[in-house]
This record gives C-alpha cells, sequence and structure tokens, in this order.
C-alpha cells in the first residue's frame, strides 16, 4: 500500500527552502576555495543569483512536470473505473427494466385470466340469490351470500393488483372529460347505501356552491372515492358519521389542500385569474390513526395491524393506488388523524386543462 505522498506545492517549497540554504551557507566558501582568479571570482559571484535563479527554476519545473504526469495517470485510471462502474450501472439497470415489465405483463396476463371465472362465479351467485334458478332456502342463501362476498373482495383485489402493475409499467392512463362532481360524489356515496344503513353509520355530503363540473378521469375520481369511503366505513364503529365534503381554494390559502399538497393547482376562468383547486375530504369518527403510523400509511402493501392481531381485512393497496391516482392527475393527497379521533383524508386536484387524453 503507497504512503501518503506530499503535495505539489509542499514539495516545491521544500527544494526551495534546501537550496536556498545551501546558497546562502556555502556559496561563498566553495567558490573562494574553488576558483583562485580574482576576476574570475568577480565575474562568478557576479551572476551566481542568476545562476541560482535559473537552477531553482529547472528542479521546481521538473518536479511540476512530474506531479502533473503523475495527476493525468491517476485522473485516467479514474476516467477508466468510472466508466466501468457506470456501464454496470446501466447493465443492472436495464436488467431491472426488463424484469420489472415481465413480471409487469405476467401480472396483467394472470390477472385476466383469474378475472374471467370469478365474473362468472360473481354472476351466478348473483343470479341464485336473486331466485332466477328457483327458491332457496336460509342456508343455501348464507352460503352463497358467503362466495359472493368472497368473490367480489378476491376480485376487487386482483383489479387492484392489475392498477399496481399498469402504475409500475407507466402505462397507467388518463381519459378526462367534463362531469359533475356532485353527481359523482352522489352515485359513489349510494354504492354504499346499504352498508351504511346496516351499519347505523350516518354518510352526509357538502359541496360549495361554485364547486360542480370538474375536468379530470371521471372513472379514476370515482375509484378514489370508493377506496376512501370503503376505508371510512371499515373503521368507523356502528353509529359513527362520515362527511364528504368538496369546495374550490384558491393557491396559498389558509388551511387548504394547496397550502398542504405540493400539487399543481389550475386557474380560475379563462384569462390570468388566481390560481385554484378542487379539494375533496372524507372524513369520519372511526378509530383514527397514531402519529407514529401516518409515514406508512401511503406505500404499497402496509397495513398498520399486525397480521397477527388483524381485525379488519385488506391487502394494503388501496390507499398506496389513491395517492398514484391522484398524483396522475397532477394533485397531492393528505390526511390529519390522530388515535380515536377519526381522520380526514383530503386530496386536491387542479382546476386548468393540465393534461388531455393519454390513451391511445
Amino acid at each position: 500500500m503507497r504512503g501518503r505522498r506530499l503535495s505539489v506545492a509542499t514539495r516545491v517549497a521544500l527544494v526551495y527552502f534546501l537550496v536556498s540554504i545551501l546558497y546562502i551557507y556555502f556559496s561563498d566558501r566553495v567558490l573562494g576555495a574553488a576558483i583562485e582568479d580574482a576576476k574570475i571570482l568577480v565575474l562568478v559571484e557576479t551572476y551566481k543569483g542568476t545562476g541560482f535563479v535559473a537552477l531553482t527554476s529547472l528542479l521546481i519545473y521538473s518536479l511540476i512536470k512530474k506531479s502533473q504526469k503523475e495527476n493525468e495517470r491517476i485522473l485516467g485510471e479514474l476516467d477508466r473505473k468510472v466508466k466501468e462502474r457506470t456501464a454496470k450501472l446501466e447493465e443492472a439497470m436495464l436488467l431491472a427494466e426488463s424484469t420489472n415489465r415481465t413480471k409487469s405483463e405476467f401480472i396483467a396476463n394472470m390477472s385476466h385470466e383469474l378475472r374471467t371465472p370469478l365474473n362468472a362465479i360473481i354472476g351466478f351467485s348473483e343470479a341464485m340469490l336473486s331466485g332466477v334458478y328457483g327458491p332457496i332456502n336460509e342456508r343455501h342463501r348464507e352460503y352463497l351470500g358467503d362466495i359472493l362476498t368472497s368473490g367480489e373482495n378476491l376480485l376487487s383485489l386482483i383489479n387492484d393488483i392489475l392498477e399496481l402493475s399498469k402504475i409500475e409499467a407507466g402505462s397507467l392512463n388518463l381519459d378526462p372529460d367534463d362531469f359533475s362532481l356532485k353527481e359523482l360524489i352522489k352515485s359513489t356515496a349510494g354504492i354504499f347505501r346499504e352498508k351504511v344503513a346496516k351499519h347505523g353509520v350516518r354518510l352526509e355530503y357538502d359541496i360549495s356552491d361554485g364547486t360542480d363540473v370538474m375536468y379530470a378521469d371521471q372513472r379514476k375520481i370515482k375509484q378514489i372515492l370508493v377506496n376512501l369511503l370503503s376505508n371510512a366505513i371499515k373503521f368507523t364503529p356502528d353509529g359513527g358519521h362520515i362527511l364528504i365534503t368538496a369546495r374550490t381554494v384558491a393557491e396559498g390559502r389558509s388551511g387548504g389542500a394547496a397550502k398542504r399538497a405540493a400539487g399543481k393547482p389550475g386557474e380560475a376562468g379563462g384569462g390570468g385569474g388566481a390560481k385554484t383547486s378542487v379539494e375533496i375530504s372524507v372524513r369520519d369518527t372511526g378509530i383514527g390513526i397514531a402519529r407514529d403510523d401516518l409515514p406508512r400509511l401511503f406505500q404499497a402493501f402496509q397495513q398498520l395491524e399486525s397480521p397477527y392481531q388483524k381485525k379488519y381485512s385488506g391487502t394494503g393497496l388501496g390507499l398506496f393506488l389513491t395517492r398514484k391516482l391522484v398524483e396522475l392527475h397532477g394533485g397531492q393527497i393528505s390526511v390529519e388523524s390522530e388515535k380515536d379521533q377519526g381522520a380526514t383524508f383530503t386530496f386536491s386536484l387542479p382546476t386548468e386543462r393540465s393534461y388531455e387524453r393519454t390513451n391511445g
């Protein structure tokens, strides 16, 4: 292993110091002893300073050139190593991308193959429960209800995994259009009417004046609302309350989503107005979320319960997909919650037409 080398400046200083010492203390003595002719001695003493400078400059120049060559060698070696490692990283990245693409294609194909028989199971279960194939007793009705519920849960999981594979492959696209946000919230809340009625949960919505027509991918906005409402209903005890609110907020407004989130807000009107965004919140009176668990909330396959003490079903994909869908629209989602104090999930979307159809 090579020892530590002195810097160029240090070596130059040492050489100059040593030569100077030799010149000051020994030059007169050496010259006096070596030259007997007085004229020659006077001549030599006249030009000895010039000779000293020339000799010192020559030594310093030689030292600097040597150091430059060494630096060039070191830089060349570093450049070679950097290129080698860059090539290896590029190769690893290409391999990872290929593997990820293959995985996503496999998941997409498997999801399609699994959804086909599942849809048949769900369809036949619903038909038998409705009495299309004749009357059934209560015991069979209970079993068919379990089959239908399990099939719907499995189909929901497969759909989530398929969405996840599309996100990872970068092929999840938008199909934006104008639609009524009020009607969308109303119809989405209607999906859960029977479930909330069964548990005595009050589900309400409040949409501020001037917040209705919205430009976005309606199906994906509905999926966001369904995911948030499913979570709210799942974790809200009997007799609880869930409130959906929607309003238009100006950028930088105190307490608004535009200030809490990093999404790109839009512009109101068409001509240089203040930038605005639509803020939609789902608030519940459920079990709440501990502060320490909040950072893990929107990560894939993250569940806040221990797998050995689970009381609530789920895969941990719902909120992750919700965040991705919001970000795909140029918005952002946040949560405010404390343990046993309920939770409020808020997402904001820009009102400007900052994206067009991306599906081919």
